[in-house]
């Protein structure tokens, strides 16, 4: 499973892939995401996230794990331009 996802990331050209599971992951699943390597960008000082992450759901509900990504710096998705005109003339309707 962590092979495939690792394929995905690659072939998406994604920064970092999060495997989310149930169960606690096995020691191949760790090693296996381990061999992934690691996600560095200047923007962020080049400091290392984990390429593949492996998260339980117990873990992230008790807050005693949660992804490890770049926050920031163009990975909101961005928004389109409003039609102002629109917005204007239900503003005016409005009065």
């Amino acid at each position: 499973m962590i092979r495939d996802l690792a394929h995905v990331v690659e072939r998406e050209e994604a920064a970092i892939g999060l495997f989310v599971t149930l169960a606690e992951p096995t020691k191949p699943m760790r090693k296996e995401a381990t061999e992934c390597g690691f996600y560095k960008s200047e923007a962020y000082g080049n400091k290392p996230f984990p390429k593949i992450q492996i998260l339980t759901v117990a873990d992230l509900l008790t807050g005693q794990a949660r992804a490890d990504y770049p926050t920031g710096l163009g990975l909101a998705p961005k928004s389109t331009p409003k039609d102002t005109t629109r917005t204007r003339k239900k503003q005016q309707d409005l009065l």
